[in-house]
């Protein structure tokens, strides 16, 4: 049972027992998943793709920016933000797929209708809609993706024995004249955790 866990083949449900495990990827296709005109987020469309069950956690507190953020932001430390975390179990029995948190700068969005990003007339609509819709047309997404062996804290959080590969992405959202430059404006930076063998990742280039 041990290393049928292990192998990612059966999950272990506390007081109920060892079940066999769907070993269905859900896939995520970048660029495609940040098109404009998507009336849906890109977690709800990616689980109706793959015809499983989701349930989805977030909550938004208003606080400001630690000295890493606020580099990726190309703001102060300090300067206010919001950040939302975001945790997503898919599947039956529901697993734990990703956990998130997601930094929005207040200079930009306080006081509009995506103050609070599930909140408003834009609740379900995805980034990129988002901000066109305050008068920010991102045109910009970069993902740095790291590929690495889970501490014990995200195994316990994601549900996975302690040596199981997890994948990180760091990404930010920007208004760009052109890539790196320094006057690009952050509207979004998040971090992204998820189980390596629960995702799959396209890239269409």
């Amino acid at each position: 049972m041990r290393l049928l866990r292990e192998w990612g083949f059966a999950n272990g449900l506390r007081g109920k027992g060892v079940f066999v495990r769907r070993l269905d990827k859900l896939t995520r296709i970048a660029p495609l998943r940040y098109f404009r005109g998507q009336e849906a987020r890109t977690y709800v469309r990616e689980a109706e793709a793959a015809n499983v069950e989701m349930q989805v956690e977030h909550k938004t507190t208003k606080t400001t920016a630690p000295a890493n953020i606020a580099e990726r932001l190309g703001i102060n430390e300090g300067d206010p933000v919001t950040c939302t975390r975001y945790f997503i179990r898919m599947g039956n029995p529901p697993q734990p797929v990703t956990s998130s948190l997601a930094w929005e700068p207040l200079a930009i969005t306080g006081g509009t209708d995506i103050e609070l990003p599930h909140e408003g007339p834009h609740a379900d609509k995805g980034i990129v809609d988002g901000f066109s819709a305050i008068g920010h047309e991102v045109n910009q997404v970069e993902e740095r993706l790291d590929i690495r062996t889970s501490t014990a804290e995200e195994a316990k959080l994601l549900d996975i024995p302690a040596n199981r590969p997890v994948v990180q992405i760091t990404q930010t959202f920007r208004v760009a004249d052109r890539f790196g430059a320094e006057d690009d404006l952050a509207v979004e930076t998040a971090d992204i955790l998820f189980p390596s063998d629960r995702y799959e990742l396209r890239y269409v280039m």
